[in-house]
């Protein structure tokens, strides 16, 4: 039963700044309310004695202090113990409220970098109810509602789409909130789509880079290295990238008279005599199939 009684905190009056005081007042009343209707209570007289349990001793001792917490009209039918005790508590927690200045705040209101845009007309919402138009009868405060938080949305939305769309033609209320959460939910799938696409592609930066007279891109350290080389290879003399078949050398070919196979003395320089070649080249040739295939 303990446990049931404490579903909700105290209302710790004395560690609220002033400024705060009301709102916070009327976000407990409302808990309060909420509370008494999940456990179906309906007893006026209870419902005053479990405010006053659950809010604990702050609260109680600043009822204690308040005048004609007890005083009925005369021809009441029945007596309203929580409704006039709430009314009581309301006046005193009642704001010194600048209407003006919440109006400007409201106006100065912009949706954040990483704010959903549902939760963004939330926060309008909200500050708009402190801005005074509940004074007004409620047709009139209800259109006042819409049209201001309409301007608002239209100043501070991130998304050019939304904003766009509401300036080409009027749209109530609902249908901005309905067309801004589809703008947005377009949107995150086609960032998500693009970025997908991003990962299967590597680009690369392109800087100024000279190899071998020409320009080439600069990739990361391998793919320079591979780019490198390729372009060194390219600009080399066809006789210095390949091998003599006599002697295995580079810088010429098996015909040249530099060919050190072809010198007179065969013997001081390691030559098969049959064939013309280096013995160890001769080797090589023998167990490397592609060179058997050159030679072919």
């Amino acid at each position: 039963m303990e446990t049931e009684m404490r579903a909700i905190p105290s209302f710790y009056y004395e560690q609220i700044e002033r400024s705060r005081l009301a709102k916070e007042w009327k976000s407990w009343k409302g808990t309060l309310e909420c509370y008494f209707e999940a456990h179906n209570i309906d007893d006026q007289k209870i419902m005053r004695a479990k405010m006053l349990y659950l809010g604990g001793p702050q609260l109680q001792r600043v009822f204690a202090n308040l005048l004609d917490t007890e005083k009925f009209p005369m021809v009441a039918i029945e007596k309203r113990w929580y409704d006039l005790a709430v009314e009581k508590l309301d006046n005193f927690f009642k704001p010194v409220r600048q209407d003006t200045l919440e109006r400007h705040r409201l106006r100065a209101m912009k949706q954040k970098k990483d704010e959903h845009f549902a939760q963004y007309v939330l926060r309008l919402r909200q500050q708009i109810s402190e801005c005074g138009l509940e004074k007004y009868p409620l047709e009139i405060s209800t259109v006042l509602t819409e049209i201001t938080l309409i301007d608002v949305i239209v100043q501070g939305c991130l998304s050019n789409e939304l904003r766009s769309r509401i300036l080409k033609k009027d749209q109530t209320l609902s249908q901005i909130e309905a067309l801004g959460a589809m703008i947005e939910s377009v949107e995150e799938q086609v960032k998500s789509l693009s970025s997908s696409q991003l990962n299967d592609e590597r680009v690369y930066h392109v800087e100024e880079q000279k190899i071998g007279g020409l320009q080439v891109p600069k990739f990361d350290e391998a793919v320079h290295r591979t780019v490198k080389n390729s372009m060194i290879r390219s600009n080399q003399n066809p006789h210095d990238r390949v091998a003599c078949f006599s002697c295995g050398r580079h810088g010429h070919f098996s015909n040249s008279p530099h060919c050190p196979a072809r010198v007179n003395d065969r013997a001081s320089h390691g030559i098969c005599r049959p064939g013309g070649y280096y013995a160890a080249w001769l080797i090589n040739k023998t167990s490397d199939p592609l060179a058997k295939e050159l030679e072919a």
